[in-house]
């Protein structure tokens, strides 16, 4: 029993030297934290509120640091989300003329994103996985904006969301994976330099049996197109003339089947010009 209990302290003492150890370290171009590694083994729960102690002072050290130099990717997984202090870590990379951004946050409160994210004028690439919505300030300035990735993103409004969409001058690559449009109306997603977008939708039985949202899709440069769901929004194309590649897949659900067969039909007719083009037999029996 004693020697269970040596081993589990050896285990527990092993994660904090590795965080002392990170926390000594150098000038980061690329800063990449995750608090996976405190939750990664049963033998940290005993001392666990210690090691996430622990750990969130690093965070805070390395962000908080005047002589901290400029963060070129900054990525941070947070299982514990404090949305002030996590809110907090964001603005100072911000303020480092961060160039890509990737967050994986589950946490419910919306401020756990801060506003200032939408004005970085050095970000490139931003990936943003967070169980919540999102508020979405007046003003966006995202010049350089060239991927936006957003995971299970909450959406409030059709204003907010359009001013999102249409604030991204040089966007190439956008990325909507099971995000919550339930409480829009009618938005367009009108993006001159857009080249690639996928669109996954959420499968939630509540969800596929709502209202939905017009999505109309306005993007002439627009290459490749993937969609995957059972069409809860509609999604309308126009203008994608130069569309190349497109995969569809519609999954059937027999008690919306007629619903989502028409939904299916306005979305494949603006396939017309598509050279590549891969459907599901699922999607090809929904039409049928």
């Amino acid at each position: 029993m004693s020697e269970n209990k040596h081993h589990k302290r050896r285990e527990i003492d092993h994660t904090a030297d590795t965080i002392n150890c990170i926390s000594n370290l150098p000038d980061f171009p690329s800063l990449d934290l995750d608090d996976f590694i405190i939750y990664v083994s049963e033998m940290n729960y005993p001392c666990l509120p210690e090691l996430m102690t622990s750990f969130l002072n690093f965070e805070e050290r390395i962000l908080r640091s005047r002589d901290a130099p400029q963060i070129e990717k900054f990525h941070l997984s947070c299982h514990e989300c404090f949305p002030s202090r996590v809110s907090s870590w964001i603005s100072n990379a911000v303020l480092r003329n961060v160039r890509e951004v990737y967050l994986c946050l589950y946490s419910g409160d919306p401020s756990t994103i801060p506003q200032c994210i939408f004005g970085c004028k050095t970000l490139v690439i931003l990936r943003i996985l967070i169980f919540s919505d999102i508020e979405i300030p007046s003003s966006i300035y995202l010049p350089c904006l060239k991927i936006l990735d957003l995971s299970l993103v909450g959406f409030t409004d059709n204003e907010s969301t359009q001013k999102l969409f249409s604030s991204c001058a040089v966007l190439e690559e956008l990325v909507l994976c099971s995000c919550a449009f339930e409480t829009l109306s009618n938005i367009t997603i009108s993006i001159l330099t857009l080249k690639k977008l996928t669109i996954k939708e959420r499968t939630d039985y509540d969800i596929i049996y709502s209202s939905g949202c017009k999505i109309k899709i306005d993007a002439k440069n627009l290459t490749y197109l993937e969609y995957n769901g059972h069409l809860t929004n509609e999604i309308f194309l126009n203008n994608v003339s130069s569309l190349v590649k497109a995969c569809i897949d519609i999954p059937i659900l027999h008690e919306s089947e007629k619903e989502v067969a028409c939904r299916a039909v306005d979305l494949l007719e603006g396939l017309q010009n598509v050279v590549c083009f891969s459907v599901s037999n699922c999607t090809m029996e929904a039409n049928l």
